[in-house]
Parts: structure tokens; sequence; C-alpha cells
């Protein structure tokens, strides 16, 4: 999942972030972290082995929240939450974690202290999987989301099944060859699917995935 450009710029700011990992009781264990933004992926940095880190070698699934500066058109406190899937990765803690004391404390500021920038430690990688909260970046998912729908929407109508979730097991062969030549933006027309239905119009009738997810 792609980080929005307002996801960016929160997270740019320096806020306190929650990160809750799951303890092996099935309980939440919450901890206040520094967060970083790198590839498409939330970033924090720990130098020993606590009990978050722990917990996501065990469990990745993981959700991570904070507060923006602003508030909404109804008085409410810009607020992000997002759960994703974590993995550790040994060193370069010291590195991530002077990087982000830049924006915590201040531009002279020097973490991790003498006689601990010589640890290892550990840092976090979550990929987000949904985002939620209050606050640009969930205009941002909404027409993600839309997008994706009007492409289900579609796979469904050619395999006949409107009022059914979209699933291989319902979908005709047009639809699964439009599906896969969408990926060339070539659209592949047919007279009747395999599952008996006459959807080869619908496919024909955009030129292009663009096309279709542009109206």
């Amino acid at each position: 999942m792609q980080i929005p450009q307002s996801v960016c710029e929160l997270v740019a700011t320096g806020p306190l972030a929650h990160l809750t990992t799951v303890n092996p009781d099935g309980s939440p264990q919450v901890t206040v972290v520094w967060v970083g933004i790198d590839n498409d992926e939330f970033v924090m940095g720990h130098l020993g082995m606590w009990k978050k880190v722990q917990n996501i070698r065990r469990d990745p699934r993981v959700a991570l929240s904070m507060l923006g500066p602003n508030t909404s058109a109804q008085r409410l406190r810009e607020s992000l939450v997002v759960y994703g899937s974590a993995r550790i990765i040994e060193g370069g803690a010291p590195i991530l974690l002077q990087r982000l004391a830049h924006i915590y404390v201040g531009p002279d500021c020097e973490f991790p202290p003498p006689g601990l920038n010589v640890k290892p430690g550990y840092i976090t990688h979550v990929a987000p999987a949904q985002m939620r909260g209050v606050g640009p970046w969930i205009e941002s998912g909404k027409a993600a989301r839309l997008k994706s729908s009007r492409v289900g929407f579609f796979l469904r109508f050619c395999a006949g099944r409107r009022d059914s979730l979209f699933s291989n097991r319902s979908v005709c062969r047009c639809a699964l060859s439009a599906f896969v030549r969408f990926s060339d933006m070539r659209i592949v027309s047919h007279r009747s699917c395999s599952l008996g239905y006459s959807c080869g119009f619908q496919i024909a009738r955009y030129p292009s995935l663009g096309a279709f997810l542009a109206q």
C-alpha cells in the first residue's frame, strides 16, 4: 500500500505514535515511539530486545496511531490509525534514532547518547494494510478503495453475478481474460462467456482500464 503524501507530511511534523503489538496471551501491548517513513513503510528504532520487538517476531500484526496538528471541519482533532504487518531488521537503530531525534527533539540533539550509540539495535518496518482516522489521508484511502470497487464491480458484472462478492469461483473466463489484458491496456472482446452470459459488449465498451476508472 502506498503511503499518501498527507501522511508523509504528518509524520514529518514529529507526532508521538502509539505502537500496539500482540502479547503471547492475546492482550495488547502499547508503547510510545518515534516514527519515520522509508520506502512506503513506517519505521521505528529500538536499542534493545524490548517486549514489542519480541511480540512482532512472534506475531507481525500491529497497529500504529498518532494525532495530527489540525482539526477537521467537524471540529475533530486529526488522527491516523494504521493497521499493518511488521517485520524486524537487526542493526541500524542508532542511525535511524539520530535521524528521528532531529525531528522529535531538535537539530542539535545527539541521540542515542555515547555508550548506547554503538549498539546495533533493531528496526521495525510496518507495511500498512489499512488507514483509518480523521484527516486528508482518509480521503486518499477512499479514492483508492473506490477505484478498487469499480474494478471488482466490473468483473462481477462480466461474471453475471452482480449480487455476489467477487471470487474466482464465480468469474467467467471473459472477466479473467479482461483482467489479465488490462495490465497491458488491451481489451478482449467476446460474444459469450464460459458461464453462458453475453458479457462481451461490456468488456469491449472501455478502451482501457484507465478509461473505465476515469468515468
